[in-house]
């Protein structure tokens, strides 16, 4: 399944982008009985990143890097939008 499936989509009635990040991030974590902390350390993302995207933040172009970090942890393609 692709990533792009499950975190976000680009609405064309709005043009804007919406991420479900939070959602995705969530269920994987309590899929994996994986904690935020070790997810975070096996990303090699800050712990305070990867909490505040579980808590709804979205990434910045400062930390978008770390999308392919957790792509690859997650075992997906690091697709973000789906036109």
């Amino acid at each position: 399944m692709e990533l792009v499936s499950k975190v976000g989509r680009i609405h064309p009635m709005d043009g804007m982008m919406e991420i479900k990040l939070k959602l995705v991030l969530n269920r994987e974590i309590k899929r994996r009985n994986e904690s935020v902390n070790s997810m975070a350390a096996a990303c090699g993302i800050p712990q305070s990143t990867l909490h505040n995207w579980c808590q709804g933040t979205l990434p910045t172009a400062k930390n978008l890097h770390f999308i392919k970090a957790l792509s690859d942890h997650l075992g997906q393609v690091p697709k973000l939008v789906e036109i």
